[in-house]
């Protein structure tokens, strides 16, 4: 073989090598810190670099601390969080941030936008997706269309942040086309103590893996968060009975 045909081959495969894109037990993941739901995910928790959604119904507003667990363990110790929403029609209301501090959310690595239409809200998050600027982005209140998803997906991928979309959840929104990587479901339960609160959290959607349930519950004295033996590790169909 030529030595100018050799060069060639190498230039190409370094080319191809550079293309491809890793799989989904190759990225870096965020682990719940429990077994039971870890060992489900590919790649042993919530993977990077993707978009991942979670669904909640509108009147549980305390659906959103589970939200603030995940996206204040996503910025971690050093990264930045970007939280978009939609302004409501009454005036600008921002998350309440003495609560959001209880599940670990740092606020002073916290950015707020509030857009006033959903077509600026997708465009904020992929903006700051791209930037590499952030560690996380949360797209709160819509459930955008399969195009929206996949260039949300495809930001998330260009600029090494994880993508969180929270929505509302209802049977139509639950049957429509994504890109995403997972889908949850997240429903407020009872505590058993009042500062561990406890959440059921349905895995609705996962590629490469399966469907499950649990129930969840937060430490605020420790941080963490761990499942409950009620539901622990038990198929979603089982669960649902």
């Amino acid at each position: 073989m030529s030595t100018f045909r050799a060069k060639t081959l190498a230039r190409l495969r370094e080319q191809i090598r550079t293309l491809e894109k890793p799989g989904l037990s190759d990225r870096q993941a965020l682990e719940f810190g429990d077994p039971a739901i870890d060992d489900e995910l590919p790649g042993g928790g919530l993977a990077s670099g993707c978009l991942h959604e979670l669904a909640a119904s509108a009147q549980d507003a305390a659906a959103y601390g589970l939200i603030a667990v995940l996206l204040g363990r996503l910025i971690g110790e050093a990264g930045v969080g970007l939280w978009c929403g939609l302004m409501p029609s009454g005036g600008p209301a921002l998350p309440y941030g003495p609560g959001l501090a209880r599940f670990g959310l740092p606020l002073e690595r916290l950015v707020l936008v509030r857009a006033r239409k959903p077509a600026e809200l997708l465009w904020a998050m992929e903006e700051g997706l791209r930037s590499g600027r952030f560690t996380a982005v949360l797209g709160d209140g819509i459930a955008p269309d399969l195009t929206a998803t996949r260039r949300l997906q495809l930001a998330a991928e260009a600029g090494g942040a994880t993508a969180l979309l929270a929505f509302p959840a209802s049977e139509r929104r639950s049957l429509r086309l994504s890109a995403a990587t997972t889908r949850w479901r997240i429903a407020a339960c009872p505590a058993v103590m009042p500062d561990r609160p406890r959440w059921r959290v349905c895995l609705e959607r996962c590629r490469n893996g399966g469907r499950r349930e649990w129930i969840i519950e937060w430490s605020h004295e420790a941080l963490r968060l761990r499942v409950s033996a009620a539901l622990a590790d038990r198929p979603l169909a089982a669960a649902a009975v």
